[in-house]
């Protein structure tokens, strides 16, 4: 018979990019969406358990790891600057900050030469 291991879920580390290490039950997220501003976060109870709680905090939960999808692995719906490329297609690029001057803009759009703005690169 195998060895059975539990441990609590504990989310992956924040984006590339986001300077943030979060202890264990919290997890990386954006705090301010008008400055695109990141903190570490309260894990939602039950977070991972395929069951959204609302009461909870959780604004999904389809029990996966996977970031590309609508919900995160964190029980929070997937949205443009949350640091995560969604497969989607609705997103071209999502860097997870509010600098419109690299390589992605706010509205997670590829920068181009004719979009207004003076790029850093």
């Amino acid at each position: 018979m195998g060895v059975i291991s539990c441990s609590r879920w504990q989310p992956p580390p924040c984006p590339a990019g986001i300077d943030l290490v979060c202890p264990p039950g919290k997890f990386c997220s954006i705090i301010d969406n008008a400055t695109k501003e990141w903190g570490c976060t309260d894990l939602p109870d039950g977070c991972g358990d395929k069951v959204p709680d609302y009461t909870d905090g959780e604004a999904c939960d389809d029990g996966n790891f996977d970031n590309t999808d609508d919900c995160l692995d964190t029980c929070q719906e997937a949205s443009c600057g949350d640091g995560f490329l969604h497969r989607t297609g609705a997103e071209e690029c999502d860097d997870g900050n509010a600098n419109d001057g690299d390589f992605c803009n706010n509205e997670c759009k590829a920068a181009t030469c004719d979009d207004g703005v003076k790029n850093a690169h």
